[in-house]
């Protein structure tokens, strides 16, 4: 529960720091005190950090906003030391619509690395950096401005090339997607991330570059990762809700003292009623923040989402009948809890549906 702070939110949705983003400060500050700088290089390399991931979270909400604009919400945004990414709610149904919020992140960087150019040439600035500006750290914010136009370009070169997870494998998918099923278009985009996985691995190791080595295993596993979950997509997709659903979800009374419930299993949702009737859902997100905040006084009502029986969800349905809007509603909402009726109306299942694409 404390594995991310939140830091606030922008267009509705919240930007939060994974806790092992702090570590690039302690990084920072070791190499400093090991290699004796002084605190003026210190100063510079977490304000350049703070600027860089600035650009990411701008990057994510590029994705974020775009997609939104095709009925897909955004969960939250996680920054991390590797980078942001954006965790969506909801499958971008067509070709066109990958392809626009996956070249959307990359964009704002376009726009940024612009900006920049601009404002160095106005002050007739050239924009490669000297080695005797990195020794003795120049202007700090010349010096800050050259490097973040250096890295705004290389986070686009970086995030178009044609291998998952980057853009640029999102990119190659969408456009083959135009041309083929999305099992075939992903299976050709994994194996185009194969061979530059294969690339990045032999060039690193001959080369002694074994950061790009380990970068290419990671895109192995993510390409990997990707068409293994549309496999298991796509079989979910096809199953009606009825044989998802768990039944062995748990029902608690909507005035229950939340006390008693905190002392069960956390990480279990419950089915609220009220005098016997499907009243809402409370989600292990809530009873974590009544733990956190030992609320011995309060009940399930306070916590848990007041939901109608005519917003759940038939079981006779398969999940891609289930609209944008209302998967959207249920990961805001419930954090993607579903409830079940059945032909009768009763309400004695659930189903969670998970985050989808994740944007880097």
């Amino acid at each position: 529960m404390f594995n991310t702070l939140n830091i606030g939110k922008m267009f509705g949705i919240p930007v939060k720091i994974h806790w092992t983003f702090w570590l690039l400060g302690l990084v920072i500050t070791f190499d400093a005190w090991q290699e004796n700088q002084s605190m003026y290089v210190v100063g510079f390399s977490l304000a350049l950090i703070i600027l860089v991931f600035g650009c990411v979270v701008l990057h994510e909400f590029g994705h974020a906003l775009t997609a939104r604009k095709f009925g897909v919400g955004t969960q939250d945004i996680l920054l991390t030391p590797i980078g942001g990414i954006a965790r969506m709610m909801g499958n971008l149904r067509t070709p066109t619509a990958e392809l626009l919020v996956a070249i959307a992140g990359p964009m704002v960087n376009v726009v940024i690395a612009l900006l920049l150019y601009l404002i160095l040439e106005f002050g007739n600035i050239p924009t490669d950096i000297s080695d005797s500006e990195i020794s003795s750290l120049g202007s700090f914010s010349v010096l800050l401005l050259k490097y973040l136009f250096y890295i705004n370009k290389m986070l686009v070169l970086f995030n178009m090339i044609p291998a998952f997870p980057m853009d640029g494998g999102r990119v190659l998918r969408a456009l083959l997607g135009y041309a083929f099923n999305l099992k075939t278009a992903t299976n050709i985009a994994r194996w185009v991330s194969l061979v530059c996985c294969a690339g990045f691995v032999l060039y690193g190791l001959y080369y002694g570059q074994y950061t790009l080595a380990i970068i290419g295993l990671f895109i192995f596993s993510a390409a990997q990762q990707e068409y293994r979950s549309l496999e298991n997509e796509e079989k979910i997709t096809k199953t009606t809700l009825i044989k998802l659903a768990d039944y062995r979800v748990q029902k608690v009374e909507k005035n229950q003292p939340m006390y008693l419930v905190l002392n069960q299993n956390l990480e279990q949702p419950y089915i609220v009623e009220s005098e016997g009737k499907f009243w809402g859902i409370l989600s292990p997100k809530k009873l974590k923040e009544a733990k956190v905040a030992n609320d011995i006084y309060g009940t399930v009502e306070d916590y848990a989402q007041s939901l109608s029986v005519e917003m759940c969800v038939e079981a006779d349905k398969t999940i891609a009948d289930i609209p944008v809007d209302i998967l959207q509603f249920y990961g805001e909402k419930t954090d993607g809890i579903i409830p079940i009726k059945d032909i009768n109306g009763q309400v004695n299942g659930i189903i969670v549906t998970e985050i989808q694409p994740q944007f880097g």
